[in-house]
């Protein structure tokens, strides 16, 4: 090595190499670790979801049959006064429940059905199109940037042929004007040779 400094040589940077070597597999080690971990991770929030969503169903089915037993009781005797803390669970859950039950909601989704089954197939293709682009970002982009596309593509067609067309003209319009040029020399030169003595 330059400069008069001596790090051990040959031996040094064997050591060095090793070192090195140690602390990338401590890393890859830990990486690993890190990657198990946020595997398990993973698959424990979608097992919570899943358990939330199994706890959400069965807490629906529940406010339900106790909407009915609470029906049926109140038909056969007087309705004592509700415990506060199932009142707050059962208004929890009740707007979803009365959401599940809600029979102009079922309206609406028939209704909307059958005028989509009434469509004509090209309308349907249409109205399905629509649905899809209106739902996916990703659509709306593509969309977005095609159109653009489009515009500019014949923006760009239409400026090069009005260009051209223009040259063209501009062209066509210099010949008629030298034309008339080219007619009055060429009558001068019959005029000067119908002449006498000119040539």
């Amino acid at each position: 090595m330059g400069g008069g400094e001596d790090w051990g040589g040959e031996e040094g940077d064997t050591t060095m190499v090793k070192v090195l070597c140690s602390q990338r597999d401590r890393f890859r080690d830990r990486v690993n670790q890190l990657e198990l971990q946020l595997a398990q991770a993973r698959e424990e929030a979608q097992s919570a979801k899943g358990q939330v969503e199994a706890i959400r169903g069965d807490n629906l089915a529940l406010l339900e049959r106790l909407k009915y037993v609470q029906g049926y009781q109140s038909q056969s005797r007087p309705r004592k006064m509700a415990d506060p803390e199932a009142g707050e669970v059962e208004g929890r859950y009740s707007k979803a429940y009365e959401e599940k039950m809600n029979p102009f909601s079922d309206f609406r989704s028939r209704e909307k059905e059958a005028r989509r089954q009434q469509m004509n197939v090209l309308d349907r293709i249409m109205f399905e199109f629509g649905q899809f682009i209106s739902g996916s970002q990703y659509a709306r982009v593509f969309v977005f940037c095609y159109t653009l596309a489009l515009h500019l593509l014949i923006m760009g067609v239409l400026a090069r042929w009005s260009h051209g067309h223009s040259q063209t003209l501009a062209a066509t319009e210099l010949l008629q004007a030298q034309q008339p040029l080219d007619v009055a020399n060429a009558s001068q030169l019959l005029q000067d040779s119908r002449l006498p003595g000119g040539g």
